[in-house]
């Protein structure tokens, strides 16, 4: 028969509801008891001393709550915090409010917005928490004396010296518990060595991850990661993402709470990159907080409060400013810029909406953004000179590349022989951007027409005249791979052969740098300038 005690806890926890009631059943009896003497002292008094002194069984230190970090000069230096963005404080309040559980911090935008002293500042307060324990491995019923890891990564290792490393350590310098409570190795200065074998690692792939028990990590400029090289890869962000939070759920996950966080840094690239489709796929899950801000919304107080308007574009449409007078268009999304942006906007506003409105571009390209300018480039009255825009080249069949071709539409007859139709003279330049596999090669060449006189604009507004020059494709192709088989790169190479063979004046090949070096080297012991060139 239950004792008045557990019948009185027992009626209190079912007031609290069915998750705290799943919680109290998942506990070891010692546990339990402490809850009901907790629940037994809080119903008598309306206090509970058992429950301040709590944290004692553990702690040798009471460890701070967000409040307390942000706020006592014990753990920051008060000039520090003050230079804070308030936007900041206050999601920083939001993420590690008592009994909330945020796993993955996405933290997005413009450049500029403070998004990596933040995440560094997110860290030092869980660090400070685990610093606090008496045996943080016997805490998570790790080996005696196991390295608990923290990392720190960016698209390449040694960028992280300089964005979260710095940021994390300057913070950790200024901080009475950081210098003398818990104090840092000084010896060592390419990763911060913490007492009870804690330690801050840098890295750039999910290869520097192993054999570590993570505990929080920062992931910086996660959209400017490799890309993946095929359909089948998903490049350097989703991999290192994915490695970091399978070891810190391993190691730390218990009872459906996870005590670190994972933070997911990036400013706005494109609508598909990675960052970006994370918080698509995981919008609604309460692990998952996002915090989006423009650069005039994180720093409010800094620009005017006059505006302009700026509709953002989408797959078809260009973005474009606004006039006074002019109507918002449906389903165009507008946002309000300060007057202190109007000639970022001017001079290129898919640049500026990505880089300081913080909004996504909707193109996949990241190299030529403005689709209606690409548009305009387009002769609508030239016929391609392939039989399709897209072909399928099979290793296993006999089929080439000038198979498609319809020599007519590049080639004319010049004193009996076969030469290119336009501007036969200009050096030709031809780009591979190969594939085996899973994703399609392309293929184009192109040269220098006569430039022209165009009017460009000077930092300061005024105008200037310069001479341009146009550059003129000859061809494009996309090269589809085979179903259940390879694109054979050697019937490629062929048909550069077969080009020069007519009398193309072939100037230079170049390759993106996936797959190229083979191709590189046939084609230098055959006579032709070959190189890498990747806007990657």
């Amino acid at each position: 028969m239950a004792s008045k005690h557990e019948a009185l806890a027992e009626r209190v926890l079912g007031e609290l509801g069915d998750d705290v009631r799943k919680t109290y059943n998942s506990l070891e009896p010692r546990e339990r008891k402490l809850v009901r003497r907790v629940l037994r002292e809080w119903k008598k008094r309306g206090e509970s001393a058992t429950f301040d002194s709590l944290w004692l069984l553990d702690y040798e230190r009471k460890p701070p709550t967000i409040e307390e970090f942000l706020t006592d000069p014990r753990y920051l230096d008060q000039e520090v915090t003050s230079k804070i963005y308030p936007v900041w404080v206050n999601d920083l309040r939001y993420v590690f409010a008592p009994g909330r559980q945020v796993w993955d911090w996405c933290m997005t935008g413009s450049i500029g917005c403070g998004k990596t002293s933040n995440a560094a500042l997110a860290l030092a307060f869980v660090l400070s928490r685990l610093l606090c324990l008496r045996d943080p491995q016997a805490f998570y019923g790790l080996i005696p004396g196991f390295l608990i890891a923290f990392g720190l990564y960016a698209p390449f290792k040694h960028k992280v010296e300089t964005t979260s490393f710095a940021a994390l350590s300057a913070l950790m310098l200024r901080s009475q518990f950081f210098t003398k409570v818990y104090p840092r190795d000084p010896d060592h200065t390419t990763s911060i060595r913490l007492p009870k074998n804690i330690r801050v690692v840098t890295g750039a792939t999910e290869i520097h991850t192993l054999g570590e028990s993570l505990y929080s990590v920062i992931i910086d400029e996660a959209d400017f990661m490799r890309a993946g090289m095929s359909a089948s890869e998903r490049g350097q962000a989703y991999e290192l993402h994915r490695s970091t939070r399978r070891r810190m759920s391993s190691r730390f996950l218990k009872h459906g709470r996870l005590p670190g966080i994972s933070m997911l840094l990036s400013s706005k690239q494109t609508v598909d990159s990675y960052v970006e489709t994370f918080i698509r796929v995981n919008r609604g899950d309460r692990h998952v907080y996002v915090s989006d801000y423009a650069l005039w919304e994180a720093k409010p107080g800094d620009y005017s409060s006059k505006t302009f308007r700026v509709m953002v574009g989408d797959t078809t449409h260009g973005s474009r400013l606004l006039s006074e007078a002019e109507s918002v268009p449906a389903d165009f999304k507008v946002i309000e810029v300060p007057e202190d942006f109007r000639q970022d906007f001017e001079r290129s506003v898919e640049d500026a909406l990505r880089d300081l409105a913080g909004e996504e571009i909707a193109g996949r390209h990241k190299f030529i953004t403005d689709r209606a300018g690409m548009a305009a480039c387009v002769d609508e009255s030239r016929k391609h000179p392939f039989t399709s825009t897209s072909i399928v080249l099979d290793y296993q069949t006999s089929v080439t590349v000038e198979d498609f071709l319809e020599h007519s539409r590049l080639f004319d007859t010049h004193l009996s022989k076969r030469r290119i139709r336009l501007r036969p003279d200009a050096p030709r330049f031809i780009h591979c951007d190969l594939a085996i596999t899973g994703d399609c090669a392309g293929f184009a060449m192109g040269h220098a027409a006569p430039p022209v006189e165009v009017v460009r604009t000077n930092p300061d507004g005024s105008a200037y005249r310069m001479l341009s020059p146009v550059i003129y494709i000859d061809l494009m192709l996309r090269i589809a791979p085979p179903v259940g088989s390879q694109i054979d790169i050697g019937k490629i190479r062929q048909f550069i052969a077969m080009l020069a063979a007519y009398g193309t004046p072939i100037k230079c090949v170049t390759f993106d740098g996936w797959g190229s070096v083979d191709s590189i080297q046939i084609l230098r012991k055959t006579g032709f300038e070959s190189e890498v060139v990747s806007v990657d």
